[in-house]
């Protein structure tokens, strides 16, 4: 019945047939996030235009359609006075390169949810979207044409088959609210301009809604808009909030600070006890000029540092009225956007080293996030590992609970859907999640990796979790509705969407795109694998084993940025297949993630902030 399946995804609603065919349900529970938008088609001449687009994407992903039909015969009589209810989730809804929409969902069929796709046109009746099914062939049960038009989220239309039609009519759900994307005239397409924490907005790694460009050049200049000198060495990302772009760094007083990227093992830290500075630096995104920065904090470190590592790893986090920067055992720090000091936290020696060997201290490396006026912080490290709230505003703890965890390096991620608020948190032994609201444990998931650094991804209702060292190197698909211990063992757990024990991520946090997950281990073999159903793709060599890999991909526009330890950036077109289509050079070693706005990427290397934009 699988055709039947295709219609009811064409129709957007199924229409009952003079048969009384039962076409298989949409599964509700399986839905992706709010807003989320794979590949965005060509960006349209008229700004408010491309705003509409963005909005009916973000409308319908992740929704459910429950309304109505009716069934008439070919003279357009009512067959049955009776409405037929009906529902179907779409897990996607994009638009395409070919100006045509792809609209995705899935259907349970056979007791498991299988991705269903199919293109189509979509016209506009003013600012109403109008959805165009023209003749469309369906094997075994005819030709069928439908017309149905969105007002917000109302939806209306008709549909007629081979000797019989009927009535459309229902509304959109959600079980996540959306963040209104405002339809007015302006040069800027519609899309968040923000990239607040590690890996933007709910650690997705994603920016749609603006082109971005495949190369550049920072020897001609071709697609740079500006490259300023960074101070000091740091590993942490950009991050941004309008026109604002905010790093940390930290500097030396008597000199310069060695790095040593690539493949090796050497777990010996830096033997230095230089006094350092550690820095909050503010930029204007659009031209580089630094426009304050503040010392938080100098001193001789607590915690040593790795040859490949820095004393600032973790990346900051803003909102509209404030950026908070960890640096570990030197402490939490909030400023407002001008600069001033509004609190500071100690929160003790925070030494995440190798639970090996105590000896090994690599430094601090997750990162706080901003939620909703609460501030969360993952302290995976050596002594007593907790996971801890506070308030955004005054820097009071709210909540703070122990997690039996060995020392990590992974940022949590904060995912709210309906009534459930949940900090998600990577780890060896302590993977699971927690409520935002109380700290209770509601799930969990093991074993991991024995250093679990890539942070939690959250795309379709699926948390998308990946580690890679010692014994396990595992992917976990987890359900966002799971309870209690969650299993790989098939057929023993529910919550478990797909997953494997090997062919996990050491250090880069994955990113989930179009209908692909991606996973790039160190060593520069990417995999790609179907995010609903686990199909592994493709598995290939990003650059021939030329240089590590660190920092974790982002992407925008169809297109994805791998980045290497060497400063090359490897442009992959995002598909079911691996095509590089551009390679471009940063000229110096490069650790962080970069950080995606408003068409143009930021890279943080080893001494300069470069802007890279069309």
């Amino acid at each position: 019945m699988l055709h039947a399946l295709l219609l009811s995804l064409a129709l957007l609603q199924s229409p009952p047939t003079p048969q009384g065919v039962a076409v298989p349900r949409a599964s509700a529970a399986a839905q992706g996030p709010a807003g989320a938008q794979g590949p965005a088609g060509a960006q349209a001449s008229d700004g408010a235009q491309t705003r509409r687009e963005a909005a009916f994407a973000a409308l319908l992903t992740g929704s459910r359609l429950e309304g109505y039909t009716t069934l008439t015969d070919g003279d357009g009589n009512l067959v049955s006075a009776e409405l037929e209810a009906d529902s179907y989730s779409l897990t996607r809804v994009a638009k395409q390169d070919d100006g045509k929409w792809k609209f995705t969902a899935l259907i349970n069929y056979g007791g498991r949810p299988i991705p269903v796709s199919v293109s189509l046109p979509v016209e506009w009746a003013g600012s109403s979207p109008v959805i165009n099914v023209e003749d469309m062939s369906v094997p075994f049960m005819g030709t069928y044409s439908a017309r149905v038009l969105f007002d917000g989220d109302r939806y209306v239309g008709v549909w007629r088959g081979d000797g019989y039609g009927g009535h459309i009519l229902g509304k959109v759900v959600r079980d996540e609210p959306v963040e209104p994307v405002p339809v007015v005239e302006g040069p800027e397409p519609a899309t968040s301009i923000h990239w607040p924490q590690f890996r933007g907005p709910k650690a997705s790694g994603v920016a749609d809604g603006y082109d971005l460009p495949e190369r550049f050049d920072i020897e001609t200049g071709e697609n740079v808009r500006y490259r300023v000198e960074v101070p000091g060495l740091a590993h942490s990302s950009p991050v941004i909030h309008g026109d604002k772009l905010f790093l940390t760094t930290a500097i030396r007083e008597d000199g310069g600070q060695d790095l040593k990227v690539g493949l090796y093992g050497d777990i010996q830290p830096v033997e230095d006890t230089s006094v350092f500075r550690f820095e909050v630096l503010c930029y204007a995104k659009s031209t580089g000029e630094l426009l304050w920065r503040r010392e938080a904090w100098k001193g001789v470190p607590a915690v040593k540092r790795h040859l490949k590592g820095s004393h600032a790893q973790p990346t900051p986090a803003c909102d509209s009225e404030r950026v908070v920067a960890f640096f570990g055992s030197e402490g939490l720090f909030a400023y407002d956007h001008d600069g001033n000091l509004l609190w500071e936290r100690n929160l003790g020696v925070l030494d995440a080293g190798f639970f090996r060997d105590r000896g090994a201290q690599w430094g601090f490396g997750s990162s706080p996030v901003l939620h909703g006026g609460k501030v969360v912080v993952q302290c995976d490290v050596q002594d007593q590992s907790f996971l801890a709230l506070f308030d955004a505003a005054t820097g009071e703890q709210v909540w703070r609970v122990e997690r039996e965890e060995e020392s990590g390096w992974s940022t949590p991620t904060v995912h709210v859907s309906g009534e459930r608020s949940q900090i998600i948190c990577n780890g060896w032994k302590a993977t699971g999640g927690y409520d935002l609201r109380t700290g209770e444990l509601l799930w969990t998931a093991e074993p991991g990796g024995d250093i679990p650094v890539p942070t939690p991804v959250v795309s379709r209702g699926i948390v998308y979790l990946t580690s890679a060292h010692g014994r396990f190197s595992p992917i976990y698909a987890v359900d966002l509705e799971a309870t209690g211990h969650v299993s790989l063992e098939e057929g023993q757990d529910e919550f478990m969407v797909w997953g494997m024990m090997k062919r996990g991520n050491y250090m880069q946090t994955p990113i989930v795109y179009g209908d692909q997950a991606y996973f790039c281990r160190d060593n520069g073999v990417l995999t790609g694998y179907d995010a609903v159903g686990g199909e592994r793709l493709f598995s290939e060599r990003l650059d021939e084993g030329r240089s590590g890999y660190t920092a974790s991909p982002v992407g925008g526009h169809g297109k994805l940025y791998f980045t290497s330890e060497g400063g090359t950036v490897l442009t992959v077109r995002a598909g079911r297949t691996l095509e590089v289509i551009a390679r471009s050079d940063l000229g110096e070693e490069f650790m962080s993630t970069p950080a995606v706005s408003e068409g143009t990427i930021y890279f943080r290397s080893r001494g300069h902030l470069t802007a890279v934009g069309l």
